[in-house]
Formats: structure tokens, sequence, C-alpha cells
């Protein structure tokens, strides 16, 4: 066997746990006193598929996913996010979808883009000469690490503010997955 070759298998293991630990299979979360990896299956809960819709007629501030962390001992938590969106001008002419997400904590203020883990999605939407929506596809992924205290039990949540979004104007996630990997101090 080559150098290459056993490169490529290691490579292919680690690959292979990273695949298990993200799909949270048997035997990947560990003791408390050890990393470990928890994560949410990606939501699909819509007519579509998707996880949310929202519009300029939805609440200002909306959940898309949370999840729970018990630990046992004092560490570190890094949160992390991915998915996908899209959002669609349904009417003629030019249309705006503008909103912040940002994980956070349970009792957190509003999403903002500028906080730690926040992301803005900004988009101007025109509808086509031939009458066809215009529909701009994006992906979603941020990171957020929390000082976590011993014995603590945590809610990490992923959230959208709307800034403004326009009439005709709709968006909606995709395959949203939320994680939290804890390293104990």
């Amino acid at each position: 066997m080559t150098a290459t070759s056993r490169s490529n298998i290691a490579r292919l293991v680690g690959a292979a746990w990273l695949l298990a630990a993200l799909m949270n299979w048997p035997g990947t979360v560990n003791a408390a006193s050890q990393q470990f990896l928890k994560t949410e299956p990606p939501c699909a809960g819509g007519p579509d598929k998707e996880c949310i819709t929202f519009d300029g007629q939805s609440p200002s501030v909306l959940t898309v996913r949370s999840i729970k962390l018990d630990q046992q001992g004092p560490g570190t938590g890094l949160v992390f996010i991915h998915g996908s969106g899209h959002c669609e001008n349904g009417t003629a002419g030019l249309r705006v979808a503008d909103f912040d997400t940002q994980i956070q904590q349970a009792g957190e203020a509003a999403p903002s883009h500028n906080g730690p883990g926040g992301e803005r999605v900004g988009l101007v939407l025109q509808s086509s000469l031939l009458g066809n929506n215009d529909v701009f596809a994006f992906n979603l992924s941020a990171l957020r690490l929390f000082r976590l205290k011993s014995g603590e039990a945590q809610r990490y949540l992923y959230r959208v503010a709307l800034n403004r979004m326009d009439d005709g104007v709709f968006c909606k996630l995709y395959n949203v997955t939320l994680s939290v990997l804890f390293d104990p101090d």
C-alpha cells in the first residue's frame, strides 16, 4: 500500500466519522466528561418540505430551529447551523426581501447580523418581462461559541428578524440543521 493510499484511507475514515457524528448515529455522543456532538435532523415540515415560509405578514421575529444541551460540567459549546433558502417575487416590479439571522441563547433580544453568529440576507428581486417570478437561492451557514457553566441546561435558537419584506415577496428556508459541539473543561 502506498503512502497516498494510506492518506486517502485516513481521510475516508475521518469523513465517515464526521458524517456519523452529524447524523447522530449511535456511539457518536460520549459521556459528559468527553467532547460530544448533538445535532437535530434537518427540518422539512412544510408542504414543499421547507422548514419555514415567511413574508411581509409574518411576525417580525421568527424562531426557525432550537436545540437543548444538557451537559454535566463546564465547557465550551460551538453552535453551528447550515441550510439553504430562496426568496421569490410574485408581483410586477422591483421588490425587497431583507432579514437578519442569528444563533442565540434563549432570552436574547431580536436577532442582528452585527451580533456573533449573525448574518444578513438582503435581496432586490425583479419580476421578469415574461411574467415569471424572480427567485434567488442562497446558503445559510453560521457559527457561534458559548461558554457553559457546570450543570446548566442551555437552549440555543436559530432566529430570523424581518427588516423589510415587500408585498408579493416570500422566502422559504430548507434543510436547516442546528448542532452543538460540546468541549468540556
